[in-house]
């Protein structure tokens, strides 16, 4: 009954999206397209992931960075490997999400969220790490419906505003 709930979601979650991946099977297709879409950007990229580790993606933002493109890389915990390297560039910034405190533990981020010159938007409850897409299973969902834009834009202003820079 559980699997079969799973399928009705994910089966209607990705009825009303632009573009849609389930992972693992998908891995390679959503890790291109996330990059592709990374590429396309005008002014703006935003991220929030729990952590953030795939070369395709830290080359894009890389690259964004260097052609004058703003971005926004929200994580949770102390950035490591592609979150703390991209650091360093200016034209991107990250920040780190002040987990709530509950029973003495930090809450953890449970979703990753793209958001490209706030016209196009994917959101995953994967994070954005090769591995961890190559073994999840986990749905990518990618939409420019103006009305998800909205909500996905205030889950963002919400994170910014729990959060601090890194290099500060």
């Amino acid at each position: 009954m559980k699997r079969f709930m799973l399928i009705l979601i994910l089966i209607y979650a990705s009825m009303n999206a632009a573009e849609s991946f389930i992972l693992p099977d998908n891995t390679s297709d959503a890790l291109y397209f996330l990059k592709r879409t990374i590429d396309s950007v005008d002014k703006e990229v935003t991220i929030i992931t729990p952590h953030l580790k795939s070369q395709r993606l830290r080359n894009s933002l890389e690259k964004s960075s260097a052609k004058g493109i703003h971005v926004t890389i929200i994580t949770q915990q102390e950035p490591m490997g592609d979150a703390a390297y991209l650091a360093q560039f200016k034209h991107i910034d990250v920040n780190i999400i002040q987990g709530q405190q509950s029973n003495h533990q930090k809450g953890r981020l449970a979703i990753s969220l793209l958001l490209i010159d706030k016209k196009y938007a994917c959101i995953s409850t994967s994070a954005f790490d090769e591995l961890l897409m190559r073994h999840d299973i986990a749905l990518i969902e990618c939409t420019d419906d103006t009305q998800r834009l909205r909500h996905y834009t205030d889950i963002i202003e919400t994170q910014l505003k729990r959060s601090k820079s890194y290099l500060q």
